[in-house]
């Protein structure tokens, strides 16, 4: 078929109409829409992808800055690598509904907008512009992400290898530390997020209103080592200290808690830095019965493991206090239970304790002032505009009317008083009436304490680390030295390190990256690799009396090379709900297996007891297999 009546020249084609055939339409390759059909859809899809994940960004980015101040990454990291378990449902549920949902919201709305719109001529530009809108939202949440969490310097400072630890790192298990005959009882109360910038500008805070007077009063009249001067003096909180369990691992260890995601998830131990001996430990080689107590599941963050793998502390928790009988099954206030349950309960554990031969360690940790807003309980006043500050009020009165109650008691004598923020608060608003130039510092008293300062009248400058050996020279134990750890006994005249190298150059130190706290903090290839042959492993028991019973362990036959002796632990409760546990050493029979004689144990009317496997390596100890339980006979 022709397309043209006749041949044209290229002349006459550019002066003469082209009359085209009827059938030139018709001649042309058919089209079903298809291919704008496709590019439609891959353009849809890809819009609604990047929208979900633009916006769940922006969104998770704006939730932390509203509800954490100074974000870091050493936060971030261990916080990715830790277990949820026991983390604040009000908090995870504000999160999933102002961040998950509203995304989700988003990305719905656009689903339909492609459903209804798609066929419009003009739809193409709204996929072209969605695409542009969340590309640069994401763009700008990773820049203000970056910039909000110093990435970059961040990552400078992992690259540069410091031989801080190596100048100044003094092991605790080679130090010379001598305890007095009489042992002193130690009441730790660890308040989250005090600091000394609720304080007014008059007593060393950066309030221009008193908001913690009576925590104030405690400290000007007991010690926080401010010398002859009434303002207050607070501890810093450098890199890897600045959360809870960071705050723990400072003030018990004389270490940052810098965590290696790849090399140390949290979620996986069943140890927790076996490498490094600690005030629990040092206390339970000296016979102190010792207890930690918090208003939330303590599996959060690393705690259980830490208190328990460091001193065999027994745990009163959220989920303990539901066992006990102290709260409801269905009781479910903030992160578990409130502030005031905290130190009623307290004050019946260190009754009981204060009773019995041994001296006693009580370690507490507040929960009410943490953020976003604290809680409010039906003690607090309106006293204040905002709702924070109220909560700091009232738990700075709860603390001193708990402080009073011990000083009436018979043990107080003989009892010192330890109170320290765990860390700088993480409430936003702060930063809203402190100066640009204020360093924020811990909330820090002694009270009753077995010594005074040698320097009376001296104001020290010191960090979270300098409360390891401070603890044990209050309870009148003489440190060789004066230091244990990165830290200094504050009552000597020896200087903090942050008194030798300035709070600016020792926090680049503790920023840099250093092989030589790797090695302390991380668990051994061996022993990750014997936890993890034995994780099923079980041993059975032979039951004489409630009173006499004995363990048989078969032969470990998996790296048994690893393992030095093995030991028992055997823990339950008496018939009035009290806490006891003891640990039985194993004697290894000629075949290779082993056997634990429990014997003229009083198991006080106990039904049945919980027992775990513990073996002894060269990195410390560690649970082999499961928890089991055993029915006493009666």
């Amino acid at each position: 078929m022709a397309f043209f009546k006749h041949k044209r020249t290229v002349s006459e084609a550019s002066t003469e109409p082209v009359e085209v055939s009827e059938d030139a339409d018709a001649a042309q390759p058919a089209s079903d829409g298809s291919e704008g059909h496709t590019h439609h859809i891959v353009s849809t899809i890809l819009w609604i992808i990047l929208s979900f994940l633009g916006f769940l960004l922006f969104l998770s980015y704006r939730w932390a800055v509203l509800h954490f101040a100074n974000l870091n990454m050493d936060e971030i990291i261990y916080s990715l690598s830790s277990p949820l378990e026991g983390t604040g449902a009000g908090l995870i549920s504000d999160y999933i509904l102002k961040c998950v949902v509203v995304s989700i919201i988003i990305t719905v709305a656009e689903i339909f907008a492609g459903i209804f719109l798609r066929k419009k001529s003009w739809y193409k530009y709204i996929t072209y512009g969605g695409i542009a809108v969340v590309s640069a939202l994401t763009i700008f949440t990773v820049i203000s992400f970056w910039k909000l969490v110093d990435f970059g310097n961040y990552i400078k400072n992992k690259n540069v290898e410091t031989d801080f630890y190596e100048k100044n790192y003094i092991d605790p298990s080679n130090a010379d530390i001598t305890f007095p005959e009489k042992k002193r009882n130690l009441i730790f109360i660890y308040m989250e997020s005090m600091e000394i910038s609720f304080a007014n500008h008059e007593d060393g805070g950066g309030s221009n209103e008193e908001y913690i007077p009576e925590l104030v009063k405690l400290a000007q009249e007991n010690e926080d080592f401010s010398g002859s001067s009434l303002k207050l003096d607070g501890g810093y909180s450098f890199p890897g200290t600045t959360w809870t369990m960071g705050g723990i691992v400072a003030t018990t260890a004389g270490l940052p808690l810098d965590v290696d995601i790849d090399d140390n998830e949290m979620g996986n131990q069943t140890v927790f830095f076996p490498n490094l001996k600690t005030l629990g430990d040092i206390l339970h080689e000296q016979g102190y019965t010792q207890v930690f107590e918090c208003g939330s599941d303590a599996t959060f963050g690393g705690r259980r493991l830490w208190f328990s793998n460091h001193g065999d502390y027994s745990i009163l928790d959220y989920d303990e206090a539901k066992e006990e009988g102290l709260i409801p099954d269905d009781y479910d206030v903030y992160w578990g239970f409130e502030d005031a349950k905290l130190f009623e309960f307290a004050k019946k554990k260190i009754t009981e304790l204060a009773a019995k031969d041994e001296p006693f360690n009580y370690t507490m940790l507040t929960i009410d002032t943490h953020n976003p807003s604290g809680y409010t309980c039906e003690d607090c006043e309106d006293d204040f505009h905002n709702k924070y500050e109220n909560v700091l009020h009232c738990s700075s009165k709860r603390v001193a009317d708990f402080v009073a109650w011990v000083q009436q008691q018979d043990f107080y004598d003989n009892t010192t008083i330890v109170i320290t923020g765990d860390h700088p608060s993480m409430v936003p608003s702060i930063k809203t009436y402190l100066d640009d130039d204020y360093i924020r510092r811990t909330y820090t008293c002694y009270i009753n304490s077995a010594i005074t300062p040698q320097s009376a009248d001296a104001t020290r400058e010191f960090s979270t680390f300098d409360g390891f050996p401070t603890t044990l020279a209050a309870l009148g134990a003489d440190i060789k030295g004066n230091r244990l750890g990165l830290g200094t006994n504050l009552f000597s005249n020896t200087q903090t390190l942050t008194e030798k190298y300035g709070y600016e150059q020792e926090k680049e130190y503790l920023s840099q990256k250093s092989s030589y706290l790797a090695d302390m903090e991380t668990i051994d290839s061996d022993t990750q690799k014997l936890v993890a042959e034995y994780s099923d492993f079980t041993c059975s028991a032979k039951v004489q009396d409630d009173t006499h019973f004995n363990f048989e362990v078969p032969k470990l036959e998996k790296d048994s090379y690893l393992i030095k002796t093995i030991q028992v632990k055997v823990w339950y409760y008496d018939d009035g709900g009290y806490y006891d546990h003891e640990w039985f050493p194993g004697e290894e029979n000629d075949d290779g297996s082993w056997t634990v004689p429990v014997h003229w144990v009083d198991c006080a009317g106990a039904t049945e007891v919980n027992y775990q496997l513990i073996a002894e390596t060269d990195k410390g100890w560690v649970n082999i297999g499961k928890q089991q339980v055993l029915t006493l006979v009666k």
